[in-house]
C-alpha cells in the first residue's frame, strides 16, 4: 500500500518494491553528508588537509558531525 502512494500504482514485482526502499536512504545518506561536509567546515576541519592525520580527522568529522556540535574535537593529534 505505501508502494502505491509513492508511486501511483501497485507494485508487480520484488525488485520494484526494493528500488523504493533503496531510493529514499540514498536521499538521507546524502542530505548526511552534505550536512557533515558543512560542519565539518564550520569548525575549521577542511583547512591545510595536507597528511594523512588532518584527513583522517575531516573524515572523522564529515562522518560524526553530530558529536561536532556536542562540542567533541575529533582532530587526530
Amino acid at each position: 500500500m505505501a508502494a502505491e502512494v509513492l508511486t501511483g500504482c501497485a507494485p508487480t514485482s520484488a525488485a520494484s518494491r526494493m528500488v523504493i526502499v533503496i531510493r529514499v536512504p540514498r536521499i538521507v545518506v546524502f542530505a548526511y553528508l552534505v550536512a557533515g561536509v558543512i560542519v565539518a567546515a564550520d569548525h575549521n576541519y577542511l583547512r591545510d588537509l595536507d597528511g594523512v592525520k588532518p584527513l583522517a580527522s575531516a573524515t572523522l568529522a564529515i562522518a560524526l558531525w553530530p558529536l561536532l556540535l556536542l562540542g567533541i574535537d575529533l582532530r587526530i593529534r
